[in-house]
């Protein structure tokens, strides 16, 4: 029943087709949170402060927009190790 729900509302007050990630922010701004792919099996989420400078980071298995009973696949420990060190500020 949830899933009918967030379909719904999705459908009918979702994003209209043809938005870029520019028009976005042109409309409303800078987001305070983004979400990548950091590698196939690795979803990187970072959360910006007031200062437009990332705060927090979550390293996780890439996560569906909306809520599902599916098993997330692990990610590689060795996967991870990389993004982290390439995350690293410089000295």
């Amino acid at each position: 029943m949830r899933i009918l729900i967030a379909s719904l509302l999705i459908v009918s007050f979702g994003l209209p087709v043809g938005q870029t990630s520019q028009t976005l922010r042109d409309r409303y701004g800078e987001p305070d949170i983004e979400r990548f792919t950091a590698a196939h099996d690795i979803g990187l989420t970072v959360e910006y402060g007031s200062d437009h400078l990332a705060c927090h980071a979550l390293i996780e298995p890439p996560q569906p927009l909306t809520y599902t009973e599916e098993h997330v696949p692990l990610m590689s420990s060795v996967g991870v190790s990389e993004i982290l060190e390439r995350s690293r500020p410089s000295p």
